[in-house]
């Protein structure tokens, strides 16, 4: 529903032009479980950061895939890779495709700093799902 979208992107931008909280999404919108390292990008945070005048803090998950197999019985260790910021200025420059082409560049890098196992391991647990 286009009206609820908008409707959602205006709220969102809102409570961060007020700072009431940060928002943390996965730009793909779904977990991977492709051999590609990652998927096209939805371009809803773009729109909510630029509206609200934010910086977009790019981030990496890794290990989250294991919390589902061990709850509740045991805890996991999840890691985040802070990969970089886009000033709000040049959020506001560019076009939702521009700064989708950028977050997966930055990450796209990050991610091939992976040691070859890690990778190796990605891929495997990928395949199983």
């Amino acid at each position: 529903n286009p009206r609820k979208a908008l409707q959602t992107v205006e709220q969102a931008a809102t409570f961060l032009k007020e700072d009431k909280f940060s928002i943390g999404v996965y730009p793909e919108g779904t977990r991977n479980w492709t051999d590609k390292p990652l998927l096209p990008f939805h371009t809803g945070l773009f729109k909510i950061a630029k509206k609200a005048n934010v910086p977009i803090v790019v981030v990496i998950t890794k290990n989250n895939e294991k919390i589902a197999k061990n709850f509740p019985f045991k805890g996991t260790d999840v890691y985040y890779d802070f990969v970089g910021v886009i000033p709000a200025d040049e959020v506001n420059k560019l076009s939702n495709a521009e700064i989708g082409e950028r977050v997966s560049g930055m990450m796209l890098h990050s991610l091939s700093d992976l040691s070859f196992d890690d990778y190796e391991t990605l891929k495997d647990i990928r395949r199983k799902h």
